[in-house]
């Protein structure tokens, strides 16, 4: 018994040791939460959390595989690139465990209305919100993520309406 104790203080340690050593660290100077930051991985963190970049788009809500859009979503209307306050509140909402539902399995389907494409370098990750649905996406082309973010859909709903009145 105590073996498997001292074998799970190794495993915390050995991913407490690869998050510090990537440089992963929240907007607020501390850690990303634990339970999303493994879904993720440490690369989609980084980028959501030191992006160079990141423009908003306006999105249709139907899968349209093959496409040139966001995430295989047809862009309708580019906004633009979104201001570091818009940015920042996004990964910081993304990165907080609190903020999502995750043993909830909705049985709506997944319509966005808006996306993000945060870039850092050549790489890029794409987070859509899904007003309907109250979910949101998390796409790094290698993984996509569908989430709940019913603790924050007012937050979620004032951050995209936001984002249209900068873009105007």
């Amino acid at each position: 018994m105590l073996g498997i104790f001292r074998d799970a203080k190794i495993w915390v340690g050995l991913l407490a040791s690869v998050l510090l050593v990537t440089g992963v660290e929240s907007q607020a100077g501390g850690m990303p939460d634990n339970h999303i930051s493994a879904l993720m991985g440490s690369r989609m963190v980084k980028i959501l959390m030191t992006p160079d970049r990141v423009e908003a788009f306006e999105v249709g809500p139907v899968l349209n595989p093959g496409s040139r859009g966001l995430s295989d979503y047809s862009i309708l209307k580019q906004l633009g690139l979104v201001t570091k306050d818009i940015s920042s509140e996004i990964s910081n909402l993304a990165l907080n465990d609190k903020n999502h539902v995750f043993e909830l399995q909705k049985k709506c389907r997944f319509r966005p209305v808006m996306g993000y494409r945060f870039h850092l370098s050549a790489e890029s990750v794409n987070v859509l919100f899904s007003s309907h649905c109250k979910q949101w996406l998390f796409d790094s082309g290698e993984i996509q993520i569908y989430e709940d973010f019913d603790p924050v859909a007012d937050r979620i709903e004032d951050l995209m309406r936001r984002t249209r009145a900068q873009a105007n």
